[in-house]
């Protein structure tokens, strides 16, 4: 019964309490777009779930309504390969230039490009690189 008293009192207490006055909220101050009194604007976080999806805002081109250019990150799968983008020389279409970089597989090798002076074919000028050899 003791109990019963307690919590009956601190009841009619708080409730005797005057009510503090809050402030005029005339601006909504929510932090959820889906909260907010007046949305105006559709501030949805998702381009999929916004009112008015005048740009197609996917981030994969794939999926994008108008793809007008090829966006395809590789070069393979675009639809327009007009130039030739191959990585390695070997593989494109075109190779109208020898694009070996060894110089001994390159097919017109007019001019002598051994590293090594001794082994040029044309050694006009001493290319020794020790005085003895001279």
């Amino acid at each position: 019964m003791k109990f019963y008293n307690l919590v009956t009192l601190l009841a009619a207490g708080v409730m005797a309490l005057p009510a503090v006055p809050r402030a005029d909220t005339t601006a909504d101050e929510s932090y959820l777009p889906s909260k907010r009194a007046d949305t105006t604007a559709d501030e949805s976080y998702y381009p999929s779930k916004r009112a008015d999806t005048t740009a197609d805002e996917s981030y994969f081109p794939s999926k994008r309504a108008d793809t007008t250019a090829d966006e395809s990150y590789f070069p393979s799968k675009r639809a327009d390969t007009t130039a030739d983008e191959s990585y390695y020389p070997s593989k494109r279409a075109d190779t109208t230039a020898d694009e070996s970089y060894l110089p001994s597989k390159r097919a017109d090798t007019t001019a002598d490009e051994s590293y090594l002076p001794s082994k040029r074919a044309d050694t006009t000028a001493d290319e020794s690189y020790l005085p003895s050899k001279q």
